[in-house]
């Protein structure tokens, strides 16, 4: 993920990047060092390590049974155990060229709207990168991404700054968004066809020509 953020400037000489803090509560790191005892190894090991290794399995489940009926502490634990939010936070690093931390975001507080939007769809993107790009590309080979009403409630600033990013990022863009944000996302599309469905039985195609005016 941080190999992606390097790859694109988050502002002016800065680099974004993630730390990962682990801050697992001992209900859940007891979760995760029975499950690891559960699963390591394999079944055909003495009957009374089967044994052991069959009633952590079912300590758990029945656990977890108790949370879905109703339990209120074993919903507590539950949470507690299979919410990964609970077991892991993050933090924003600013870094300059050198790798010199100069600004660090433990949450979006703090940040004026517009930095809160951009360090959010900044994540977003580097995130779709690393999934769809290989180690040795700098961008993705085929990476399309589809939003559905896309930028629906945001405001011009925000779609702008938003494209800005998804284009850096080396991104193929297919929108579905209201007709209002066209003038918005002019600029950043190739191509527009327009759907309506006046009567709600049937829907209507049509393509948007661009014209370059003087």
């Amino acid at each position: 993920m941080n190999i992606s953020l390097g790859r694109s400037l988050f502002d002016a000489d800065r680099f974004l990047r993630i730390r990962v803090k682990v801050r697992r509560s001992p209900d859940a790191s007891e979760f995760m060092t029975e499950l690891k005892s559960i699963v390591d190894g394999s079944w055909d090991q003495n009957d009374l390590r089967a044994e052991q290794r069959f009633a952590a399995l079912k300590r758990i489940m029945d656990r977890l049974e108790s949370a879905e009926n109703g339990d209120r502490a074993d919903y507590a634990w539950r949470q507690r155990c299979l919410d990964t939010r609970e077991h892991v936070t993050f933090q924003a690093q600013e870094v300059d060229r050198a790798g010199r931390v100069l600004s660090v975001h433990d949450s979006s507080a703090g940040l004026s709207g517009g930095q809160r939007q951009k360090l959010v769809i900044f994540c977003l993107a580097a995130a779709l990168r690393y999934q769809l790009t290989d180690d040795d590309q700098d961008v993705p080979a085929y990476g399309t991404i589809v939003l559905d009403e896309a930028f629906d409630k945001a405001d011009s600033q925000y779609t702008r700054m938003a494209m800005d990013v998804f284009r850096e990022f080396g991104f193929h863009m297919i929108l579905a968004t209201p007709q209002k944000l066209l003038q918005t996302i002019e600029s950043y599309v190739g191509a527009v066809t327009s759907v309506s469905n006046p009567t709600r039985k049937q829907s209507l195609l049509s393509n948007v020509p661009f014209e370059q005016v003087d």
